[in-house]
């Protein structure tokens, strides 16, 4: 028997966007499953004219530190190349629906991804729509909460249900069911440097994979290790499978104001609680409480309207984060501005803050399958083991690289940089900084080891970087010298 818990209606507006609307609603003893059932209308704006303006001056806040390097030409090519102009003619709107339990957990999602799409979502005690967490039905005041990220043009309608219903029946668990595979072979294990992606998304949110496929995808790109970071779901991490490479826990939070993977937690942290949205300086505490580590995601793609939420906000407190995407994708593109977000790092340590510098695809699907070696980058961890917890160990160590394939390694010796170039078939320009500053640089450098004498005799904060044809191949992390 299904019966109808809620139906609730409402419009939204542009003035509501960055908003969280709760819909309380009560949910009896005895209930074996839920369907969830979203959708709002119109999905996307067609006021040209005010698309217009909302992507012009999205660009203009995005090119604001670099103005006086793009001409008319570059500012044409910008917008040819992050599809300016068919946005122009149609931005997406974007509402979201969480489902919270009596006690405060998130349980499940409901988003623009291929679950959704199927109609209803369904939450139950034994399997559930891909981006639900399975468990019990508890009775008592359960919240839909409605996440409005962003109404770019006239006012939206939508309309929520909620239904008790019983338990899946076989056919429905064989459909929610996730592929199973059998064991691979054996992983490379044991000390050393190990490449991964840290930034991933699979069919529990919006990626193109389930996460069998996905692993299977990553590996032959030459990935050692995965950070699941779905947005706002760890329901991926339930998921019984041999892999081909080691998977860290983790989420993707996606605020209205910036993105945050989490890495080494199998549970949500709620980005807002009751309607009210809580700023990353409050939840980074309980992350770290629970032995989490917070990173900032593309911390400079195109923001709202062009990519809802993806931009961090300027006055993000680093002490709030431990790291941050400073190589996003392909150094040069058009949809991030790398050169701000390795300039913002820069002036972190600056002050005295040691945030971890990552690299990361953000890898959905096969347009970011690209090879490695090439010119998208991955991050190198050198870790004790190719495990979960030394993989973290070695992110929250700082003992990484940046790189678009090779291995670039540097130790402080009795004042010496020491450097170590290894699988980089070609001649590279090799930097050596101090405090943030350039103070050497050795061109057609091959692989082997480079001594820098006498560069590490005063404190500060040191670091390796190696470039070819005006592109980084590797960005190392730091070393301090107090």
């Amino acid at each position: 028997m299904r019966t109808q818990l809620i139906h609730a209606t409402g419009k939204a507006s542009a003035a509501d966007s960055k908003t969280v609307r709760i819909v309380d609603f009560q949910v009896p003893p005895g209930v074996e499953a839920l369907t969830l059932t979203f959708d709002y209308s119109p999905r996307k704006s067609l006021d040209t004219k005010r698309n217009a303006a909302l992507v012009e001056a999205a660009l203009t806040r995005h090119n604001v530190r670099r103005q006086a390097e793009l001409d008319a030409a570059a500012l044409e090519d910008q917008k040819s190349r992050i599809g300016a102009h068919s946005l122009e003619k149609a931005l997406n709107n974007l509402m979201n629906v969480v489902l919270i339990d009596p006690r405060g957990q998130w349980r499940g999602r409901w988003d623009r991804n291929p679950s959704s799409d199927a109609g209803e979502l369904v939450l139950s005690a034994g399997v559930s729509s891909r981006g639900f967490l399975p468990g019990a039905i508890e009775a008592g005041k359960w919240q839909a909460a409605i996440e409005c990220h962003g109404v770019f043009g006239e006012p939206v309608s939508y309309a929520l249900e909620v239904i008790a219903r019983p338990a899946p029946t076989p056919q429905e668990v064989k459909a929610l069911t996730p592929p199973v595979a059998q064991a691979g072979p054996a992983r490379r294990t044991g000390p050393g440097w190990y490449f991964g992606e840290v930034h991933s998304h699979t069919v529990h949110s919006d990626g193109a994979h389930e996460l069998i496929e996905l692993a299977r995808r990553c590996a032959a790109k030459g990935v050692d290790f995965l950070c699941l970071t779905d947005h706002n779901t760890t329901s991926g991490l339930l998921e019984n499978t041999p892999l081909p490479l080691t998977l860290l826990a983790g989420c993707e939070l996606t605020t209205f104001h910036g993105h945050h993977p989490i890495y080494g937690l199998s549970e949500i942290v709620p980005w807002h609680k009751d309607g009210r949205v809580l700023p990353l300086e409050e939840l980074a505490p309980l992350v770290r409480g629970k032995g989490g580590l917070v990173s900032v995601a593309h911390p400079f793609k195109i923001g709202d309207p062009v990519c809802t939420g993806c931009r961090m906000r300027d006055d993000l407190p680093p002490q709030s984060f431990d790291s941050m995407e400073v190589w996003y994708r392909d150094w040069d593109a058009a949809e991030t501005d790398n050169l701000t977000a390795y300039a913002l790092w820069n002036s972190y340590w600056a002050k005295g803050h040691r945030i971890v510098g990552l690299a990361a695809r953000d890898w959905h699907g096969p347009g970011q399958e690209t090879a490695f070696p090439g010119t998208a980058p991955l991050t190198g961890v050198w870790a004790e083991d190719n495990t979960p917890a030394a993989i973290l160990a070695g992110l929250r160590s700082g003992k990484v690289i940046m790189s678009g394939g090779p291995i670039l390694d540097f130790q402080l010796l009795n004042g010496d940089v020491v450097v170590t170039l290894e699988r980089s078939p070609e001649p590279v320009e090799l930097r050596v900084f101090c405090k943030g500053e350039r103070v050497a640089t050795e061109l057609g450098v091959g692989e082997g080891r480079r001594f820098f004498k006498g560069l590490a005799t005063q404190k500060g904060w040191y670091r390796v970087e190696a470039w070819k044809d005006g592109l980084p191949r590797v960005l190392t992390n730091h070393l301090v010298v107090d």
